[in-house]
């Protein structure tokens, strides 16, 4: 896998659906910026299935990746979300595992 023909100088694999991955040529002084005009040139990319996206673009960076694969320990964040049941909308809070380093499927 090549991230847009640029070299691969890091990956980090924990399951099928969740990585991370450090082009060539990162930088790991830049600053954490978000808004920044290339945010995946300084971050790389990050990928992670059941986690909102928002999640993903502002708290999970590569070193958190490596963290859960180095200690096995799984990282859980609350997640809100607007919900409806009968005809009444309801803001839920649930608990869910950010990052896994189990592979539990097979």
């Amino acid at each position: 896998m090549r991230p847009k023909g640029e070299a691969i100088w890091q990956n980090v694999s924990l399951k099928p659906k969740m990585y991370s991955v450090l082009p060539a040529g990162h930088d790991p002084q830049t600053p954490e910026d978000p808004n920044a005009k290339d945010p995946k040139k300084k971050h790389g990319i990050q990928k992670a299935k059941g986690v909102k996206k928002c999640v993903v673009k502002r708290e999970l960076r590569h070193d958190k990746f490596l963290e859960c694969l180095r200690t096995r320990k799984l990282i859980q964040y609350d997640m809100y979300s607007l919900r409806s049941y009968d005809h009444q909308i309801y803001l839920e809070r649930v608990n869910k595992i950010r990052l896994n380093p189990y592979d539990n499927k097979r």
